[in-house]
């Protein structure tokens, strides 16, 4: 099938570990993200939409599916590495990305920077026609080099420089010495987001001198691990200013499995100023994202390329930031598992747009696929909010669900799934039975803090989210 003219162009815009106070238009007094933010002011944003896990590995690959973890058979971020007596208990069934369908209907399709996922081909991206050999070596080019710089890594500053002289915090060294604050030590233009932008700039200035329309994703790293932005970003966001509750612990009635994750993921284990400075170098690497997204915009604008353009902006999960006594992700409280989700298209979504009904993530690509006139696939049309977004409606409201397994030193082979239907939010360990049983109405209760699973009156609620999470794992496996 040949591409039209007439088609838009296609932009996703994904970040890695992203919060939804991370962005003023999400009511953040402290945020500094004027870009997210008028896009989310000539658009439409979704107040709650949740991650398919909230992980990086299992995420992507449900995005890029459109089928949660329970139908890939990727849970875990160890499992996709191999760790030993995982993989067995939750054999891994990759699906194709369902970005080819771009490719399939004329488009000429790419992405730059962090990928971290398993499909099956496991490349999601490709260019059309005689630059096909072209592109498939840089791409593997950019997963391995464009996750991070050659300055900083996941757990310290490259041999040349001096940790000390960059105000780094870094988690004590068991079990992962992450490093949550630092400034970058290089010019901003050698980040790996930076390069993420001058690769895209590379390609698109090839591509959008061909007839056929194009499809474009833009993945970066931050605000994942290691947290360094470059000066003056790293000091932009005055600590004092971030109001989220101080390193308070877990709610009564937490589940086991949760307790076991808090022993080695507390944010007890850095001090108050430590605390201040995360926090700090994390909101400061958002607006330096929100910065870079804003220049290449820009540069698009100069070459006519905003108009006939669909943006999508969303992160793979979120994560804490002492809130609940947590750092890292990996849980199912709002925090770690809403995400922030913008659509962007001036005459064909309606500006200032907030949709409250609870969406999946896990619905982008059907429903970039809609709104580029090509279709979401077959089985995957509910997935779509193309329409509600084009009309100016909500959603149909249905349960949506997240899913993972913890890290392998909390619970190996464990698998946890949540669902949330309207405000309610059940979370269970799968076995024989679902047991480790976590409910919250987050009416009543929206800091999460009161687990009601054992709460009589609130039983047939428990009792009917139970049988959707079993209908729903018993569904991905047919």
């Amino acid at each position: 099938m040949s591409g039209g003219v007439d088609r838009p162009n296609v932009l996703w815009v994904m970040t890695d570990e992203q919060r939804t106070d991370s962005l003023g238009c999400y009511g953040s007094e402290w945020a500094r993200t004027p870009t997210l933010d008028r896009l989310a002011a000539e658009g439409a944003r979704f107040e709650t939409a949740l991650t398919p896990a909230p992980i990086c590995a299992p995420a992507r690959s449900a995005i890029l599916t459109g089928r949660y973890p329970s139908e890939t058979g990727i849970w875990s971020n160890d499992q996709a590495e191999g760790v030993a007596g995982v993989q067995s208990e939750a054999p891994m069934r990759p699906a194709a990305p369902l970005t080819g369908a771009f490719a399939d209907a004329g488009y000429r399709t790419a992405s730059f920077g962090k990928h971290h996922h398993l499909t099956e081909p496991p490349l999601a991206f490709q260019t059309q026609r005689n630059d096909v050999h072209e592109h498939l070596a840089a791409r593997e080019k950019w997963e391995a080099d464009l996750w991070l710089s050659a300055e900083v890594d996941y757990c310290g500053y490259a041999e040349r420089w001096d940790q000390a002289d960059f105000d780094v915090v870094q988690y004590p060294p068991e079990p992962y010495p992450w490093i949550f604050a630092g400034r970058f030590p290089a010019d901003w233009s050698e980040t790996a987001e930076a390069q993420v932008v001058a690769a895209a700039k590379g390609w698109l200035g090839k591509a959008s001198a061909a007839p056929d329309p194009f499809f474009l994703r833009l993945s970066f790293n931050g605000p994942h691990t290691p947290v360094a932005p470059p000066a003056p970003w790293d000091t932009l966001v005055d600590p004092r200013d971030v109001a989220l509750p101080g390193p308070t612990g877990l709610p009564p009635g937490s589940p086991p499995w949760l307790r076991d994750y808090a022993a080695i993921a507390a944010s007890s284990r850095l001090s108050d100023a430590e605390l201040d400075r995360a926090r700090q170098a994390y909101y400061g690497e958002v607006a330096f994202l929100d910065w870079l997204i804003g220049g290449f915009l820009d540069w698009l604008g100069e070459r006519g390329l905003l108009e006939n353009l669909v943006i999508v902006f969303c992160s793979d999960h979120g994560n804490h930031l002492g809130d609940f006594g947590l750092m890292q992700k990996q849980t199912f409280f709002d925090p770690s598992v809403n995400v922030p989700y913008i659509f962007w298209a001036p005459g064909m979504i309606g500006a200032r747009r907030v949709v409250e009904t609870p969406v999946g993530i896990i619905g982008l690509v059907p429903t970039l696929l809609d709104l580029a006139g090509v279709g979401a696939p077959r089985g995957l049309e509910d997935l779509s909010v193309a329409a509600a977004l084009t009309e100016g409606a909500e959603p149909p409201a249905r349960p949506v669900f997240s899913e993972f397994m913890p890290l392998e030193e909390v619970r190996p082979a464990d698998r946890l799934v949540l669902v949330r239907d309207g405000s309610w939010k059940l979370s269970a360990r799968l076995g024989a039975e679902l047991d480790e049983l976590h409910l919250v109405d987050l009416v009543s209760d929206p800091e999460e803090r009161v687990n009601l699973a054992d709460d009589p009156a609130a039983r047939p609620v428990r009792d009917r989210l139970a049988r959707l999470i079993v209908e729903h794992v018993a569904s991905c496996k047919t």
